[in-house]
């Protein structure tokens, strides 16, 4: 027996970017999901642990594409709902035309599907809120491998989202937990995951994306994602020449959609061409933060000594300087009073 356990896909999903990178990234998780489904044609069967598109901006032709895709794979596919992608009166209308193969575990308490000598247990959300006590109490028949999939979170009391007693779930006798919603994978004992998302969303996902694979040597996270958030913090000082800057940045990049911002310190040491730097490291975004040291401010205050820049800045004169919220602030209020400025 070997299978593969997905979760948090967010198909169609609204993104923190303009139209063209939402777009792309978009595409690209679609991808990922079809490469996935099409690389492991020879597994037994699937598991999606919830939130597999964003419900609020799938249309009717994503349904299709998607229902396609799972048809394709051909192999049978067990999928709970999640908080974003739950099925109730105004969607369900659409999965009359699912494949025969996807198998959606119909609610809110616990139930089982049999593969062979398989049996798998999920709930499914009826809403964004889950609000269910669960069943610890489930008596479970040994003569078959049983896995639980779900949704949810652990020992978090004043939560919207299913909430699983850690002990008491690894007590019960599953041979696989896969657990989704936190989007970072994580392993909390040698049967009980969070598989984390199937490729980042945003420079906040951090760490490996993909899927686990599990078959009778264990389970093993395969590293599928194709797309790669980065956020350097850069000084040009360190650098000869835009040649070095560049060659280091090529150095630090996998090959992937890659993402970048940088935050650069002494600026001004050689011109930055973002063209050049986008187009010969193949970049799918950059983004550069042009990052003033304190002695920009403290020239500037000098040159409006007598205005209230100068007045201003003096209040942070015998400050700690290297703490963020310091140099957020004088950065925040040089930028107010610059603004009133040219007003």
């Amino acid at each position: 027996m070997n299978f593969i356990h997905i979760s948090d896909i967010h198909l169609s999903d609204k993104l923190d970017f303009d139209s063209s990178n939402s777009k792309l990234i978009r595409k690209i998780k679609w991808d990922s999901f079809e490469k996935i489904l099409k690389e492991n044609k020879d597994k037994d069967f699937l598991l999606i642990s919830g939130d597999l598109f964003e419900r609020d901006f799938f249309t009717l032709k994503d349904y299709q594409k998607l229902f396609e895709i799972i048809k394709d794979f051909s192999k049978d596919v067990y999928y709970l709902c999640g908080n974003h992608d739950f099925i109730d009166g105004k969607n369900e209308i659409f999965f009359s035309d699912k494949p025969n193969n996807l198998h959606i575990f119909p609610s809110e308490i616990i139930e089982f599907f049999e593969h062979k000598n398989v049996r798998i247990y999920g709930i499914s959300y009826k809403d964004r809120i889950f609000d269910k006590r669960f069943n610890y109490n489930l008596s479970l028949n040994h003569d078959y491998y049983n896995i639980f999939i779900g949704h949810g979170v652990f020992n978090q009391n004043n939560t919207n989202y299913m909430n699983l007693d850690l002990e008491k779930i690894s007590n019960m006798g599953f041979d696989y937990i896969g657990l989704g919603h936190i989007h970072k994978k994580e392993k909390f004992s040698d049967k009980i995951f969070y598989v984390g998302s199937i490729e980042p969303m945003s420079f906040k996902d951090k760490g490996d994306f993909g899927y686990n694979f599990i078959d009778e040597n264990g389970v093993k996270f395969i590293n599928s994602s194709q797309i790669s958030f980065n956020a350097f913090d850069l000084d040009l000082n360190d650098f000869k020449n835009f040649e070095d800057f560049k060659k280091y940045l090529g150095e630090k990049l996998v090959k992937k959609y890659n993402f970048l911002t940088i935050n650069l310190s002494n600026y001004d040491k050689f011109p930055l061409n973002e063209k050049i730097l986008k187009d010969n490291l193949n970049l799918s975004y950059l983004k550069v933060n042009l990052i003033k040291n304190q002695n920009y401010y403290k020239n500037l205050a000098f040159v409006y000594d007598s205005t209230i820049l100068g007045d201003f800045y003096k209040h942070f004169d015998n400050l700690d300087m290297d703490g963020p919220i310091n140099k957020r602030a004088l950065e925040i209020g040089f930028d107010a009073i610059l603004r009133s400025k040219d007003e």
